[in-house]
């Protein structure tokens, strides 16, 4: 998700007297930021070189690692803060919280292809009566549950509730009678549902998420034509 923060009054603020190491700052162009750099060495991960090559010398991102403000997107600062707890689902977070920057930069969330595609699932949803929409919430439910015993019972499951969080989260930004992820007031503001959906339409196309293409393929293969089809409409 996104946030940014405000004052008593409610006014967005900047964040000048958080303490900055050198390699959080906004010289570098995303594919050379040390602090990116660094969190990828420090978790094994190989981000995609496309994925990074979206993100042009103009766009100059803060990235920040601090317990305090989570791991999100702050719009009003173009910061991306990781989360150190973060314990699983460690490079999903980086397409997901990258994606969102690239939407703020851009305004992908206006585009009326992105509208188009969730009232399509929306309108096809209510077309049967919502059947097939209850079946996919469901599912998740029971996956979800699944998962947790296995993790109570010691098991190893890598980063597969991750990405049954995933799949909630995108159902939520669709329906808000549905799925899970954020809280139902965060998605009445439009912004909210549709940054959202591109952002996770960010980790499909780059990271995949095997939960999400077995349950609902037609969904999860247009989400990632939609960062396709953007990717060629913005430049990027």
């Amino acid at each position: 998700g996104y946030r940014a923060k405000r004052d008593a009054n409610g006014q967005l603020i900047w964040n000048d007297d958080e303490p900055i190491k050198p390699n959080s700052n906004y010289e570098y162009k995303l594919s050379q930021h040390p602090g990116l750099k660094e969190y990828c060495e420090e978790n094994d991960i190989k981000l995609d070189e496309n994925f990074l090559n979206l993100f042009d010398d103009n766009i100059k991102i803060k990235i920040t690692r601090n317990a305090e403000d989570g791991t999100a997107c702050f719009y009003a600062e173009n910061r991306v803060n990781i989360s150190p707890k973060i314990r699983r689902g460690k490079e999903k977070i980086i397409y997901h919280e990258l994606g969102h920057a690239l939407d703020n930069y851009h305004n992908l969330w206006l585009d009326d292809e992105v509208d188009s595609l969730m009232k399509k699932y929306k309108n096809k949803w209510k077309s049967d009566g919502y059947k097939e929409l209850i079946i996919l919430d469901n599912k998740w439910k029971i996956e979800n549950e699944t998962l947790t015993k296995r993790m109570l019972n010691k098991e190893d499951i890598g980063d597969e509730k991750v990405y049954v969080s995933a799949f909630a989260d995108t159902l939520m930004s669709i329906h808000q009678g549905v799925g899970a992820g954020h809280d139902k007031s965060y998605f009445k503001d439009k912004r909210n549902r549709n940054a959202e959906f591109i952002a996770h339409s960010f980790e499909n196309k780059y990271i995949g998420n095997p939960y999400f293409e077995k349950v609902a393929p037609e969904l999860y293969n247009d989400m990632i034509n939609l960062v396709e089809s953007l990717i060629i409409k913005y430049k990027l």
